[in-house]
């Protein structure tokens, strides 16, 4: 049922197409969550006062002629046909032109690639398809609208990255020869735009394919060097099939990330530190000891660097994702007894210890080591050792503070925090003691082996 306030922009004179993603993703088959909508032949002031009658307007993007319209609770981007010319090499580095007389041709040819430059008027259904946006759809392939593309906008190489990988496209080969011979460019990007579209791409089935592409237009090294870095370091054969890349890329693909996008980070970044920390044996063997702490100080400074915290709706937490590649190695099992699992939770932190177990699954998947069952059985252990109102992993959980340490004669400062570390060992061993009581009885002899 088409909406009132189309029909009403359509008698008023204007034409209102649906552009962008929602008739990219109709015509290949997939669901979109937003439409957005180009209306030509009517200007700002009149497109607004036909919108006001329907819902609330938001002119913030008036600028660029666009209007953010709500109505029962939805917004769109409504916006004029407009034009772009770039002065610079710079992403704001542009001269843009919002006209309502200018053709809908006009506003399709500022856009990226074919399968983004086609518009379907919302009252006929009528497709505009100047570039042949349609035949690239049904042929899967992602071509850039103009040679162009790139220099006006260097962004576009990283968008064309994580579309093919997103939209299983193959990216077509002048296109793909455009990014490689202005891969230089992505370097003018902000690192707030590079991070929101290596987050969009680590949604993809398989993240792989797009640093690939990255990897092979020389995009990889000017925004993660350390993780081109790792193309060719060899690692030893009966653990591993493949170079460091390539089973980051596979662990990326292969960790069960329940749409976590802090999991896929520490899932590709967790190897980081192998580069620096390959060393061969006088067996011959080869080993990275130390890696894991080493490729943690590399990740932090990779999430720093590229902003990953400040990606809207992506929820990337740089202390966890660092956490989980500082433990990746962890060396705690199904097998091992109650005491041990337990300590293992408490070292890892109980709100991190089931990805960390989802990284250690990717991580064998990614590898020559594919069984995995062990790894679900230790974190069925874990559920079990976590069960019960005393168990405690941190000294916050204990049954007694600080202040009821100090109430007992301990006076304030480090040796407090002693006990506490030493209240919490012994219940680690034996939850049944985390009750006041029992921690209380404990303090005379802590205290006195702390004190000397």
């Amino acid at each position: 049922m088409t909406e009132r306030f189309k029909e009403d922009i359509a008698f008023a004179g204007g034409r209102v197409y649906e552009v962008g993603g929602c008739v990219r993703d109709s015509l290949l088959g997939r669901k979109s969550k937003d439409t957005d909508y180009l209306v030509c032949n009517l200007p700002f002031d009149s497109l607004n006062r036909i919108l006001e009658r329907h819902g609330r307007t938001n002119l913030v993007g008036k600028s660029f002629g666009v209007i953010k319209f709500t109505v029962r609770g939805v917004t769109y981007d409504i916006s004029l046909p407009r034009t772009e010319v770039s002065t610079g090499l710079g992403h704001r580095d542009f001269q843009v032109c919002a006209r309502h007389d200018l053709p809908v041709e006009a506003d399709l040819g500022r856009r990226d690639f074919t399968i983004n430059a086609i518009a379907r008027d919302a009252i006929t259904g009528e497709i505009v398809d100047p570039f042949g946006g349609q035949e690239d759809a049904r042929a899967a392939r992602l071509k850039m609208v103009s040679p162009t593309s790139f220099r006006e906008d260097p962004l576009r190489m990283l968008r064309g990255v994580q579309f093919a990988a997103r939209l299983a496209l193959e990216i077509e080969p002048e296109t793909r020869t455009a990014m490689g011979q202005q891969a230089s460019l992505i370097e003018t990007v902000s690192p707030e735009r590079i991070s929101t579209e290596i987050v969009k791409l680590l949604s993809a089935d398989r993240p792989s394919s797009g640093f690939r592409v990255m990897r092979d237009t020389g995009l990889l090294g000017r925004i993660l060097p350390e993780l081109e870095a790792l193309i060719g370091v060899d690692q030893p054969p009966e653990y591993h099939l493949f170079d460091a890349f390539d089973h980051s890329l596979e662990v990326c693909d292969r960790v069960p990330w329940k749409r976590r996008i802090d999991l896929r980070l520490a899932a590709l970044f967790h190897d980081l530190g192998k580069k620096a920390t390959r060393s061969v044996g006088e067996d011959g063997r080869i080993h990275f000891h130390g890696h894991a702490p080493v490729g943690a100080e590399l990740a932090q400074d990779v999430l720093i660097r590229l902003k990953f915290m400040a990606v809207e709706g992506a929820d990337v937490s740089v202390d966890r994702i660092v956490d989980l590649i500082r433990h990746h190695m962890f060396g705690c099992t199904h097998e091992h007894p109650d005491r041990i699992v337990r300590r293992f939770v408490s070292r890892v932190g109980k709100g991190l210890v089931m990805d960390q177990i989802r990284l250690r699954i990717g991580d064998r998947l990614g590898g020559a080591c594919p069984d995995v069952a062990p790894w679900f059985q230790l974190a069925r252990r874990v559920r079990i050792v976590s069960q019960g109102a005393v168990v405690a992993f941190d000294q916050k959980s204990l049954a007694i503070s600080g202040r009821d340490i100090m109430k007992a004669g301990v006076p304030q400062g480090p040796l407090v925090g002693r006990v506490l570390a030493r209240l919490l060992d012994r219940v680690i061993d034996d939850p049944a003691l985390n009750v006041p009581e029992s921690l209380l009885g404990l303090l005379p002899e802590i205290i006195e082996e702390e004190s000397t």
